[in-house]
């Protein structure tokens, strides 16, 4: 949806018994490109679960407006751990200009709640140069379109 851009989302996801819980918040992005004055954008909540595969995990999605979305993240990327490669599907119906599937990348941080907090307050939408190298050729391995 924006070209030579990335959305950068923290997510947290944990074990509780046998089920792998996801919680993330996404920056209202649209809201805040229709009213670039406005002093707060509340971030957008979405929940789902993750299944661990023999070589990834898949993680479904839905926000509290039910729009879904299925991810699969593969173990590793160029033998880096800390990141992992994938690609995400939105489920809805086509809309022009917009793409429904796009690569994405899963990176563990550290236990580090000052970092967290720090990319909490950053802007979600970057330019692609901001990512590491490793990431960016990732994100560029699945084409645009569907």
């Amino acid at each position: 949806m924006f070209s030579g851009k990335i959305v950068t989302n923290l997510a947290l996801i944990r074990t509780t018994d046998d089920v792998t819980l996801f919680k993330g918040f996404e920056e209202n992005i649209l809201a805040k490109q229709e009213n670039p004055q406005a002093r707060r954008f509340p971030r957008v909540p979405y929940f789902g679960l993750v299944r661990q595969h023999r070589d990834g995990v898949s993680v479904y999605c839905q926000d509290r407006q039910n729009q879904s979305n299925i991810s699969f993240f593969e173990f590793g990327l160029e033998g880096n751990m800390r990141f992992s490669p994938g690609f995400s599907l939105l489920l809805r119906r086509r809309i022009d200009g917009m793409n429904r599937i796009t690569s994405a990348v899963l990176e563990r941080l550290p236990a580090d709640p000052a970092l967290w907090r720090s990319i909490v307050r950053q802007d979600s939408l970057h330019d692609l140069s901001v990512a590491p190298p490793i990431v960016q050729r990732a994100l560029q391995r699945i084409p645009d379109g569907l």
